[in-house]
This record gives C-alpha cells, sequence and structure tokens, in this order.
C-alpha cells in the first residue's frame, strides 16, 4: 500500500489489487498517516491494468474532543500542545473526567487522554450538561496557571 496524503480530511491510496474492504483500507491508511477515520467517508476507486487508486474524504469536523481521566494528565496535555495549539480551546468537567474541546484534532493529546467519537455531538452533549471550567483559551491560562 502507497499513500499519498492529500490534506487533513483526504487521501489517496495506491494498490497493486483490489482490497477486501475498502472500508478497512481506507481506515488503516489514515491511521498510518496519523489520523482518525470518521465513520463516513466518500470513497471513489479507479481500477485499472496498473492497480487500484483510491481516493477517501472525510467531512471536516468542526470540533475536537479529548477526555482526561485526572486533572495531572489533562495539564500534562495543556503544556504539550502549548505552543502548537492556536485554536479556541474550553474545558468542561463531567462526570469525574475532564474533556478538552479544540477546533482540530492534536494527536500528542493521545499520550494524555483518549480522543472522543462523535466529537460534535458529544460538545454539544458536554455544553449542555457539563461544567465549563474555561471557555475560549483553556490551554493558555492553565499553562500560565499550572507551568
Amino acid at each position: 500500500m502507497k499513500i499519498l496524503k492529500i490534506n487533513k480530511n483526504s487521501i489517496l491510496i495506491e494498490l497493486e489489487v483490489m482490497p477486501q474492504s475498502m472500508t478497512d483500507t481506507v481506515r488503516d491508511a489514515f491511521s498510518r498517516v496519523g489520523k482518525r477515520a470518521q465513520a463516513e467517508c466518500e470513497i471513489t476507486c479507479f481500477a485499472g491494468h496498473g492497480g487500484v487508486l483510491i481516493f477517501a474524504k472525510q467531512k471536516p469536523l468542526s470540533c475536537a474532543v479529548y477526555r482526561f481521566d485526572s486533572f495531572e494528565n489533562m495539564i500534562g496535555g495543556a503544556q504539550e500542545i502549548l505552543h502548537t495549539c492556536m485554536s479556541p480551546t474550553t474545558l468542561i468537567y463531567f462526570e469525574n473526567a475532564y474533556f478538552l474541546i479544540l477546533s482540530d484534532e492534536m494527536e500528542s493529546l493521545t499520550e494524555f487522554g483518549n480522543a472522543v467519537e462523535s466529537p460534535d455531538e458529544i460538545s454539544a452533549y458536554l455544553h449542555e450538561y457539563g461544567t465549563v471550567l474555561c471557555r475560549d483559551n483553556a490551554i493558555e491560562k492553565l499553562t500560565a496557571i499550572f507551568h
């Protein structure tokens, strides 16, 4: 499998033969370039004598949500992305866990917490039922206080 990453939401995969499962192949390809494949992807396949090209495009997420089991892990994650995260961040506490909501995925956060499936829906739920601890600039405030 040869992977050519087009941008953060699409990928081009070159294969010698048609795969058994397009979905598994696309999921594996996104994983190899450090991205989590969404449940729904638009997949286009071009088969020829020289092999198979698969183009997969997923709808961009409006946010990413990470769950941290402890305050210490959440602070560690915040310190890790302080200089690379330029988007607004919100911190919410809900059911004994901390949730960090960002507009972009930050793979380095997975060392400290877990990316949440269906982030758009979870974000709306957390805003309604969770306790907002810091809105818009959570990373900057947390790292300034707990450096």
